[in-house]
């Protein structure tokens, strides 16, 4: 399960488009698409290097007007998706 001490990296060999703040991210392995609002998009863009969930959820904080708990929250379950989806993964040995 991702926490916020884990590290988490987009996983290699992902290709994303810019579309005017928002993102598509293309699986080559399995062909499927994925669309990101501006929000995914920017954390998509902040784990293109390995990050901690807390360091991603500071940055985050900085740029946006939202609660701390809220961000985390959503955060969190956001991250759970994408990994679930193998478009993240976690470099620190967290169990997933």
């Amino acid at each position: 399960m991702i926490t916020e001490q884990s590290t988490i990296v987009v996983t290699p060999g992902l290709t994303a488009a810019d579309l005017g703040g928002e993102a598509v991210v293309l699986d080559p392995n399995s062909g499927r698409y994925y669309g990101l609002n501006e929000l995914g998009a920017r954390i998509f863009d902040l784990a293109r290097k390995p990050r901690s969930v807390e360091w991603i959820m500071e940055a985050l904080l900085q740029e946006y007007d939202v609660e701390a708990h809220k961000l985390k929250e959503d955060l969190l379950a956001f991250l759970h998706e994408m990994e679930q989806r193998q478009l993240i993964e976690t470099k620190d040995g967290t169990p997933s």
